[in-house]
């Protein structure tokens, strides 16, 4: 829509009279040059290109979030079973130690 405002002066013996009258139409859109639908049509595609690229990253990451977390859990199974093995370790260090000193004093009693 388009308002077009029109402003006369008058000027008489002693005073001034000012006439507003106001208009409107409706206009049809401008319709854009080849040129300028060249490069909306450009820009439009370069946007879908960029959220298209933006997408795989954001499939990427979610990915490799994944993949970190598994390797969290699977860090956590290790700890757990070397924590086993270090307990199993130390217990076969103690009853080694136990065996020796019964060894050597049966080896004591026989001799």
């Amino acid at each position: 829509m388009v308002i077009i405002v029109t402003v006369q002066h008058t000027i008489g013996e002693d005073c001034i009279q000012t006439y507003c009258s106001t208009s409107s139409t409706t206009a049809a859109p401008i319709k854009p040059s080849k040129q300028t639908q060249i490069l909306l049509n450009q820009m439009s595609k370069n946007t879908d290109e960029e959220k298209t690229k933006w997408d795989q990253v954001m499939e990427n990451f979610d990915l490799l979030y994944a993949r970190i977390n598994d390797m969290g859990i699977t860090q956590q199974e290790l700890k757990t079973q070397i924590q086993l093995n270090n307990t199993k370790v130390e217990q076969c260090s103690k009853d080694q130690k136990f065996i020796a000193q019964q060894v050597q004093a049966n080896g004591q009693a026989v001799a």
